[in-house]
């Protein structure tokens, strides 16, 4: 059984039995009813532990955002599907604040609910059973470290997509951990550790190494491949960081404009003047530097006109909302217009489907990354993969 127990909060006597009828389908658990946030905090106040809470958002007495403020004052891990008939921006906003609130899992359905998008919603139950599993595990400083120093700290690969060329153009180098009990790790399971123990400027170089030679290695086969590598402010300002990068590069033979560098927008130093010091000496070596999750930070623009970017990147979020929201349309649309006007390459990620493809393109994003082409893979599968992806060009060609 996906679901255990399932609270609907509605208050309309109709909606409440269409949703009842819609459950008892898909046959999942004991499903609960309340006709307002006041009865559902009563309910779970009273022992009920649901662990998926289908909410409507207007409703008497105490509406879906009140609740959702009351709930996430309480020890509640639960999926949450709000579903209204309001606007979409509105819908949209209540999303966000519960994600701001601590809530992992939410989810929106437009009323009149269909026993489809329900069902959708139930078969994403086990993936993310999968992910809060991994979720859950933890690490010492030592085991981090020690995992580190053994090479199982590695940098992935996720190509770039040219929507001009219809060719891949390179790629981005992700750290992960290939751990030997529970495969492979995302950074959120190791980045702050190793970032505690003194240790992320030894990964970046770790990373940059990786990437700078594995690139190498690839145009041999793909002319013109280039890579990109995430750095920190504080990577940019340690005082050797930008001779042991050039020395990378000479040791590799790889041309300075075929590595750019991420620099997260959230992460950009206090010190401005030390930022715009590190990033004109790489820029002037002809290394790009690239402004990543562009929109999701402060004074963006401030930083973007004034330091010397040659790359924006979109946030994947903009771009996974793009479809269903207007707003984030116009966001991803202005941001790739500025992008134009000073004259910066521009990359989307979270790229998922072919929809989300043709609509940057269409809009003039040069680049495109995602799960649509692949996920990040290790340097023997991407290997791999770039092999099978250029004959399944040569064969569609001939």
């Amino acid at each position: 059984m996906l679901y255990e127990n399932i609270l609907i909060i509605e208050d309309d006597p109709f909606q409440q039995q269409l949703l009842l009828k819609l459950l008892s389908q898909l046959s999942l658990g004991q499903v609960n009813v309340a006709s307002n946030g006041l009865f559902a905090l009563a309910m779970i106040e009273d022992s009920l532990q649901p662990d998926l809470i289908i909410c409507d958002l207007n409703m008497p007495e105490m509406d879906g955002v009140q609740f959702l403020s009351c709930l996430s004052k309480r020890d509640i891990n639960c999926r949450i599907v709000l579903i209204s008939a309001a606007a979409n921006d509105v819908v949209s906003s209540v999303q966000s604040m519960a994600k701001a609130y601590g809530f992992k899992q939410i989810d929106i359905i437009n009323k009149p609910v269909s026993r489809l998008a329900l069902k959708n919603i139930v078969n994403h139950k086990q993936s993310d059973n999968n992910s809060y599993e991994q979720q859950s595990i933890s690490f010492t400083i030592a085991e981090v470290v020690s995992a580190f120093h053994q090479g199982q700290i590695s940098a992935f690969y996720q190509p770039h997509f040219d929507t001009d060329t219809q060719k891949i153009c390179g790629a981005e180098a992700l750290a992960r951990w290939q751990h030997p009990q529970y495969g492979e790790l995302a950074p959120a399971k190791f980045l702050s550790t190793l970032l505690n123990a003194g240790m992320g400027y030894a990964l970046t170089l770790h990373m940059l190494e990786q990437a700078i030679s594995d690139t190498k290695k690839w145009q041999e086969h793909f002319e013109g491949f280039q890579v990109s590598v995430n750095v920190t402010p504080s990577d940019l300002s340690h005082f050797s960081f930008i001779d042991s990068l050039l020395s990378l590069l000479k040791e590799y033979n790889l041309k300075h404009e075929c590595l750019t560098l991420e620099l997260t927008e959230t992460e950009i130093c206090r010190d401005f003047g030390k930022l715009l010091e590190a990033t004109s000496r790489l820029r002037l070596q002809g290394i790009g530097i690239s402004i990543d999750d562009f929109g999701t930070g402060h004074s963006s623009l401030t930083q973007l006109i004034e330091a010397p970017f040659s790359e924006l990147k979109i946030d994947r979020g903009f771009v996974h909302q793009m479809l269903d929201s207007k707003k984030h349309l116009a966001a991803v649309t202005m941001s790739i217009s500025l992008a134009k006007s000073l004259s910066l390459r521009v990359v989307a990620e979270g790229v998922e489907s072919p929809r989300q493809q043709d609509i940057l393109t269409n809009i003039g994003c040069d680049v495109l990354q995602g799960f649509l082409f692949t996920r990040a893979l290790s340097r023997i599968e991407f290997s791999q993969w770039l092999n099978h992806f250029y004959q399944n060009k040569l064969e569609q060609c001939s």
